[in-house]
């Protein structure tokens, strides 16, 4: 049976409180958990089938489903697909968890995916899962103190050719900073990752990272503290085309990535961190992309820009999908989203929140600046909206745009200024939030939101939501039955 398949029940749960549910069966059962057999294997990503232990501390009367959630630096559904769950029959105490490893040939950083038994009170809650890259590049350059390796990551700049893989050892490598003009090359921080703090330094007085190679893939590498004389000082400062982010923090720099205009280019930032990014001008912002073809920014927190945007995105194409995009309590972003352009742009499955803070009202801005594309539609669909300012506007979009607005959860106070486009399936509501003052926006027992979505078309700009990124940085697969819930996050039972 295909795994995705198996996704689908005809629960409306994805996982339960175990110790809840025993605690139902009998007054004299202890409270019981779910943990792994084992806390870590490494396998070839060519292998296929991988097949894990789970058990319970005592065995359950019903069927019980655990939740499960995966993180790490090897990527669900590209690097390995998983079920969304782990179900116990009754009466047993164990249970399979069969995973599938997916070899994309293709040269990597070290992946790891931890797969974490989302409900669980206690026991070995965390697994990990290492994947050994069998596809070998041309060569690799090492960064860190042992004899023979390149002492700084500015060092290995100097040398990579196109096809490389530059390792970076774990640690801080305060005022390296680096332009690279290699095509095609992989650039990997290990363990925890890579630190690099500007310390008052910048390439080409740009940034910390000058990227002018194509392709080039950056993965596992922190950012920290980019400032210049202009003001515009970026953690990289993509000038190359078809830059790949991957699993990297952006904090304190006047910008966090900086491109200007490339038509043909494509920027993806994937499970990265953006926090506090801005030089306090409003022109400076956490992700500030130009004229580019398409920015693809996916399972990523973008947060506190400081008084400019969480992101702003000239592309002729954007798609913003499983991110959180907020303010916070203290956060005083002027946009949430500005999209000054234009252009087509899809917004999926986010939470997106207005701090009391914010400069300004408006939360989501589309074409502020006129429409500089042929093509031009905003679609927003099942996103979680809110706004937490004493006033504001959801959503300010010009009349003549089509603005699609499917299964979105608005809560506080705010107007959505967009029209002449399908709208459906949203609700407004400022109740039934596990924890709105923490924001933890999953829903809880009677929220408005549950089954008052409609099913989206899943062709063109319309899309179903399939997972759901959590405040950890954590990802589930999203599962609904009957008619979807409005909002980022499925209820679960």
């Amino acid at each position: 049976m295909d795994l995705r398949q198996f996704l689908v029940g005809r629960w409306k749960l994805a996982a339960i409180c175990l110790s809840c549910f025993m605690a139902a069966c009998s007054n004299a059962t202890p409270v019981v958990h779910a943990s792994f057999k084992t806390t870590s294997l490494t396998v070839p990503e060519s292998l296929g089938k991988v097949v894990i232990a789970v058990e319970l501390s005592a065995p359950a009367v019903n069927a019980v489903r655990v939740g499960l959630k995966f993180s790490g630096t090897a990527d669900l559904d590209r690097d390995f697909r998983a079920p969304a769950f782990v179900e116990f029959a009754p009466n047993t105490t164990e249970a399979l968890v069969e995973l599938e490893t997916l070899a994309d040939h293709e040269t990597e950083c070290g992946e790891v995916a931890f797969i974490e038994l989302a409900n669980s009170d206690g026991g070995q809650r965390k697994f990990a899962l290492r994947l050994a890259d069998q596809d070998q590049p041309a060569r690799r350059l090492r960064v860190g103190p042992a004899p023979g390796e390149y002492i700084t990551p500015s060092a290995a700049s100097l040398e990579a050719r196109s096809g490389d893989i530059v390792e970076i050892a774990e640690g801080n490598y305060p005022g390296d900073v680096a332009v690279w003009r290699a095509n095609d090359i992989v650039i990997c921080g290990e363990g925890r990752g890579a630190s690099i703090d500007a310390n008052g330094k910048a390439a080409e007085g740009k940034g910390i990272w000058v990227i002018k190679g194509d392709r080039v893939r950056v993965e596992n590498i922190q950012f920290k503290g980019a400032k210049v004389s202009d003001g515009n000082g970026a953690g990289i400062r993509a000038e190359g085309l078809d830059l790949t982010v991957r699993h990297c923090l952006f904090e304190r720099n006047e910008n966090g990535i900086l491109a200007g205009a490339s038509p043909t280019s494509t920027i993806t930032v994937e499970y990265s961190m953006f926090n506090h990014n801005g030089a306090g001008d409003g022109y400076t912002h956490n992700i500030y992309i130009g004229n580019i073809k398409r920015l693809n920014v996916r399972f990523s927190t973008l947060r506190e820009a400081v008084a400019g945007h969480n992101v702003k995105s000239r592309a002729a194409e954007t798609r913003l999908e499983y991110n959180r995009i907020m303010d916070g309590k203290t956060g005083n972003a002027s946009y949430q989203i500005d999209l000054p352009d234009g252009g087509n742009a899809v917004v999926l499955g986010n939470v997106i929140q207005q701090g009391p803070e914010a400069e300004n009202w408006t939360m989501i801005s589309y074409g502020a600046e006129g429409l500089k594309y042929q093509n031009n539609a905003l679609n927003l669909i099942n996103n979680t909206v809110v706004n937490d300012r004493h006033s504001g506007l959801f959503i300010e979009s010009p009349k003549s745009v089509p603005c699609v607005l499917i299964n979105n959860l608005f809560a506080g106070k705010g107007e959505t200024h967009c029209e002449n486009g399908k709208q459906a399936g949203n609700v407004t509501s400022d109740s039934g939030f596990f924890d709105r003052k923490g924001y933890d926006y999953h829903l809880t027992t009677g929220a408005k939101a549950i089954n008052q979505g409609i099913v989206p078309d899943l062709i063109g700009a319309y899309a179903k939501p399939l997972y759901e990124f959590d405040a950890d940085g954590a990802i589930r697969h999203r599962i609904s039955v009957d008619a979807i819930d409005a909002g980022a996050y499925e209820f679960m039972n």
